[in-house]
């Protein structure tokens, strides 16, 4: 009894690990279709900082849609100097150039997400992003599940905290070899990019040695 009372304590103790949450949505272009989407917008965040709140420190940078390049970049210049990994939201059809843009600038880890409402049309901006973010080279972390449900939460705990903890270790490590930071770099970016990343630093290897 005394045990389970103490490991409850401790969980509650815990101190919650940061994350930033960008959120993009439908153009200043087409306002008739954002007005007529923004309750579904509305709904599918709530649903998903709800959750992500229960086990992260969650930034809602600026509490504010990305509707255009030129607030993109300006968001990007506060997330560089935020705490913690950044989750792109996408939670209606978007504009993908917007997306790839605004990521670029960004120089943090990133996971792309969005949501399975069958009214959102999420996964068809989710799978436009990163064809976008892909064909200009971004390196960033697809989570292909509704944001809100608990397969979304597991991988993007993991990869979080992982982005939380290289971040903090890389804080302490300055004296290390330029060899080994480089061999360092390239682990964090598999590590936090999964598959894909490793598949392109091949392919950049390769086309650099011929």
């Amino acid at each position: 009894m005394y045990g389970s009372s103490s490991g409850v304590e401790n969980k509650k103790n815990m101190k919650k690990r940061n994350i930033q949450l960008i959120l993009f949505s439908e153009t200043k272009m087409r306002e008739d279709v954002y007005q007529a989407r923004r309750e579904i917008q509305e709904r599918e965040l709530k649903k998903h900082l709800d959750r992500l709140s229960e086990i992260f420190d969650v930034d809602y940078v600026d509490k504010c849609e990305i509707r255009s390049k030129r607030q993109g970049l300006e968001i990007a210049k506060k997330v560089n100097k935020g705490a913690g990994p950044v989750i792109l939201y996408i939670p209606i059809f978007i504009n993908p150039s917007i997306v790839a843009h605004t990521a670029k600038a960004i120089n943090k880890p990133m996971a792309l997400v969005g949501n399975q409402a069958k009214d959102s049309l999420s996964q068809l901006g989710f799978l436009a992003a990163a064809g976008a973010m892909d064909q200009i080279g971004v390196e960033y972390k697809r989570i292909p599940y509704d944001g809100g449900e608990e397969e979304a939460v597991r991988e993007l705990t993991s990869w979080a905290n992982a982005a939380n903890a290289i971040e903090e270790l890389n804080g302490q490590t300055s004296d290390v070899s330029e060899e080994e930071a480089w061999g360092s770099a390239q682990e964090q970016r598999i590590w936090l990019c999964g598959k894909r990343s490793s598949e392109s630093i091949s392919s950049t290897s390769t086309s650099s040695k011929l």
